[in-house]
């Protein structure tokens, strides 16, 4: 659409060449320097084809305009929607960890170990992970 519209603004500049030099041109003498104008359906004269020309500029102007405007509007709503996906995702995340950390617990809970049948490898696993737990969550704060 810019490019059409840059079209028609050379187009509409050679016009108004053409019609400083000649002001009473008609469409029909125009088919030398517009080759695609087709004089059965053109505007009688140059300055009909002027009006036309601006009008379909202005146009097009107003679409461009239109969908930059849809475009922004699309991005912003992409933009909160990926905003909602981030908080939602950081929400599971949290969930998730806090679900590990309960069944941690759960499982490096001397009551629990008692009630399950542990192994010897398998309570290796449970104290480093016990020992782990009580550093990082029960040790004094530096003060």
């Amino acid at each position: 659409m810019r490019l059409a519209v840059q079209d028609l603004s050379y187009d509409r500049e050679l016009l108004s060449r053409q019609l400083a030099l000649d002001p009473h041109l008609r469409c029909a003498d125009l088919t030398q320097i517009f080759p695609y104008l087709d004089p059965s359906s053109a505007p009688e004269s140059g300055h009909e084809l002027m009006e036309d020309i601006t009008f379909q500029i202005m146009e097009l102007e107003k679409r461009v305009s239109e969908i930059l405007g849809q475009l922004d509007a699309s991005r912003n709503q992409m933009r909160a929607q990926l905003e909602q996906m981030r908080a939602a995702r950081a929400r599971l995340e949290a969930d998730t960890e806090s679900m590990v950390e309960a069944i941690i617990w759960e499982m490096i809970n001397p009551a629990a170990m008692s009630r399950y049948h542990v192994d010897s490898q398998l309570m290796v696993e449970l104290q480093t992970l016990d020992n782990y737990y009580k550093d990082m969550y029960h040790s004094p704060v530096p003060g």
